[in-house]
Parts: structure tokens; sequence; C-alpha cells
């Protein structure tokens, strides 16, 4: 099932193991790092995105306030609908990074 993954990263088992464990300890040790560096890039990227979000959401109320009621709905579906997008990712990237390493683990 993993074959076309070992072979799109070059993985070839070692001379003295099994084919089958060599792989998946490669491509679990792989995945490790690939999914610290999603951790890290979630890590900087989250905080950002809800500070967009909270400042569009007060562009929203300052544009409903200021007499262009219509420009504020807009902006404040806008950013329920980008609050919804990005707390959705979240959870895909973590349950997709926690799938990946348990079925892929090193030990």
């Amino acid at each position: 099932m993993i074959e076309w993954l070992n072979n799109l990263l070059g993985i070839v088992p070692a001379f003295a193991q099994e084919e089958g464990a060599a792989s998946v300890t490669k491509l679990g040790t792989l995945l490790a790092a690939l999914s610290a560096f999603v951790a890290d890039v979630q890590g900087y990227l989250g905080p950002i995105a809800g500070a967009a979000i909270v400042i569009m959401l007060m562009v929203a109320g300052i544009q409903y306030i200021n007499g262009n009621p219509e420009a504020g709905k807009k902006t404040l579906i806008t950013a329920i609908i980008g609050m919804v997008i990005v707390a959705l990712a979240a959870v895909l990237v973590y349950t997709l990074n926690s799938l990946a390493l348990s079925t892929y683990s090193t030990e």
C-alpha cells in the first residue's frame, strides 16, 4: 500500500534489514520530522490568523456603526467564514498529523 510513497521518496531498505521494516522506519522518521515542522508552522500561523479575524470583526463593527450596515454585514459574514475555515484547517491538520504518526510509528 505504501510502495508508491516509498518509491516517490526514494526509500530503500538497508542491506541487513527486512524490506518492509526499513521502509516503515524511514517513513516514520520522515513523518515525525514533517509533523514537527507542521506543528511549528501552525504555532506561528494560528495566532496571526486569530489576530486577522479579530481585526476583521472590529472593521465590520465600525462599518456597521458608521452608517454602512450592508458592508458591515458582508465583512462580518466573511470574518466568520474565515474563522470557521481556520478552525477546520487546524482540526484537519491535527487529525492527519496524529493519524500519520500513529500509522507509521518508528517504535
